[in-house]
């Protein structure tokens, strides 16, 4: 059971990086949408949808 424990904790420390990959160019309308989260301001939450 160390065992395990001290390998997951030596990999927390050292993650490997991701590759850095480009996002491909939107073919058409709507082909590529972000979605988020606003809030709360003054108690209030938005859904953000926008268009790439």
């Amino acid at each position: 059971m160390y065992e395990v424990s001290h390998v997951l904790a030596n990999f927390q420390k050292n993650p490997r990086n991701a590759a850095l990959q480009n996002w491909p160019i939107p073919k058409g309308v709507c082909d590529r949408i972000h979605i988020d989260l606003l809030g709360p301001v003054k108690g209030k939450h938005a859904f953000i949808i926008t268009n790439e």
